[in-house]
């Protein structure tokens, strides 16, 4: 009988979750791997058949917060990832949300050349529920994200202003009917 799990992989990538965005011309797919951090594959521009010509690959990456991989939850692991172009200072702007393995919400922020930091949502301290959903989507001038709280029925809401320094809402329950 044939085993349902997929080999493992030289590289120990073996990915759990993935969410893609592009920032300025790169498409990158952030995952979390088998050891529940997050990991980033780039894809420099162009198409897969330019790539494939030129013999340029994907570059793998794993964003650092203080000198640490990211790391997850272990149960039900979620990610969302948007991209914006900041208005006051043109600044390209990728932030990665996810739960960590104490079920809050968190952020981690790159202005797009390499680096990154903690971002402001992790200030406001909002845990998640076991099974939580996580989107992002920039929606004009404002970034948003929707998960559940803990003991909660339904989706909520926090929103901030785009921007490097995140001004974040109270979170709103979006429905009740859910």
């Amino acid at each position: 009988m044939a085993s349902r799990n997929p080999p493992p992989r030289n590289d120990g990538v073996t990915p759990t979750h993935a969410v893609a965005v592009m920032v300025g011309n790169a498409a990158n797919i952030v995952w979390i791997n088998r050891d529940r951090y997050i990991c980033v594959y780039t894809a420099p521009a162009g198409t897969e058949k330019d790539r494939a010509e030129s013999n340029e690959k994907y570059i793998l990456t794993a964003p650092r917060i203080d000198n640490r991989p990211v790391l997850v939850r272990a149960r039900d692991p979620r990610l969302a990832t948007i991209d914006y172009t900041d208005e006051n200072d043109g600044a390209e702007m990728w932030r990665i949300y996810y739960f960590n393995e104490h079920s809050y919400l968190c952020e981690i922020k790159s202005d797009g050349e390499g680096g990154w930091e903690r971002g402001s949502l992790d200030d406001q301290h909002l845990q998640v529920a076991e099974k939580s959903p996580l989107a992002a989507v920039v929606d004009g001038s404002d970034v948003k994200v929707y998960y559940q709280p803990p003991n909660k029925s339904s989706l909520y809401v926090t929103w901030s202003p785009k921007g490097r320094q995140g001004q974040w809402s109270t979170p709103s329950c979006m429905t009740d009917s859910l």
